[in-house]
């Protein structure tokens, strides 16, 4: 696989978190080496089609227990919901890049670069949660930032 479309297809339509991060790296190298092509050479899925893992469970935000800062499982609870920050963060950079076409590659370069500095703030957090005993996905999430993309969903023009 070597065009940017192919890997944000990948990237929003596989379930592997693990892929996901290996695939944004690999596009992010193939840029680097100038051998990642920018052409669009079909359409994209509707939004509603994007699949996300198994876990975390996607709660809405009211539906989110709250724990206390100064308990172990407060922190692991606070340092979860900020990996699941990056983690949506990451398919956010990839909507934008998969969602809108024709427009100058330096676009693209730069939300690739985005989803690439989002995977690696992810997985730093996702290194400290292990070390806090639990791993991305053990403790559920909210739904909300990725809702603000459904609500933009009709929007792919650059006009």
């Amino acid at each position: 696989m070597n065009n940017l479309f192919d890997f944000a297809d990948a990237c929003l339509h596989r379930t592997d978190i693990d892929e996901k991060l290996q695939l944004t790296a690999e596009a992010w190298k193939l840029y680097q080496l100038g051998e990642l092509q920018f052409d669009s050479l079909s359409e994209p899925k509707a939004i509603e089609r994007v699949c996300f893992p198994s876990k975390p469970e996607l709660l809405a935000p009211r539906f989110m227990a709250r724990r206390k800062l100064g308990t172990p499982e407060g922190v692991q609870a606070f340092y979860h919901a900020l990996a699941h920050i990056e983690f949506i963060a990451i398919y956010l950079a990839w909507d934008i890049l998969y969602r809108f076409r024709g427009l100058p590659e330096k676009f693209y370069q730069d939300w690739l670069q985005v989803a690439q500095e989002e995977a690696q703030h992810f997985n730093l957090i996702r290194d400290h949660l292990r070390k806090l005993g639990i791993d991305y996905g053990d403790l559920p999430a909210h739904q909300g930032l990725w809702e603000h993309a459904q609500d933009t969903a009709h929007d792919n023009s650059h006009d």
